[in-house]
């Protein structure tokens, strides 16, 4: 499934009917949260290790947007899935967000992902935790 969408001029209302077309379209999604004063450490970690596919980042307004897209070959479905990642930071804000979308992973007829996918958003999120809370991500 490809989507192609084209921004209007409009971020604001341009992303929000991004996120609604993605969500009718995706069965996991999650969002994370964090102080903006780890931005720098989470965005190098995620181009680091997230940007295996597409990376790109640009700045509209007082936001910063990136985008990483990863591809990794899951052994307990035998098949390839991808994790999209996309960043948001606003200078007007206290905290920056991730937004992770796992997709693909999925095998047989009914799809199956026997966990890949979740566990691929476990694992982001609890690194990202780990980074800017300072804490094992075990507790959460």
């Amino acid at each position: 499934m490809i989507l192609r969408i084209r921004l209007k001029k409009d971020y604001k209302a341009s992303l929000e009917q991004v996120i609604k077309i993605v969500l009718a379209r995706v069965r996991h999604l999650r969002y994370i949260e964090f102080d903006r004063e780890f931005d720098y450490r989470v965005h190098d970690y995620l181009e680091k290790n997230y940007s295996k596919s597409y990376s790109k980042r640009w700045t509209v307004g007082d936001t910063i947007v990136a985008v990483f897209v990863h591809e990794e070959f899951v052994f307990r479905t035998s098949s390839n899935q991808t994790i999209t990642v996309i960043y948001e930071s606003a200078i007007s804000q206290q905290k920056s967000r991730i937004t992770v979308i796992a997709s693909g992973g999925g095998q047989g007829l009914l799809g199956m992902d026997w966990g890949s996918q979740s566990a691929a958003e476990d694992t982001l999120e609890r690194r990202i935790r780990e980074m800017t809370t300072g804490r094992n991500a075990s507790r959460y």
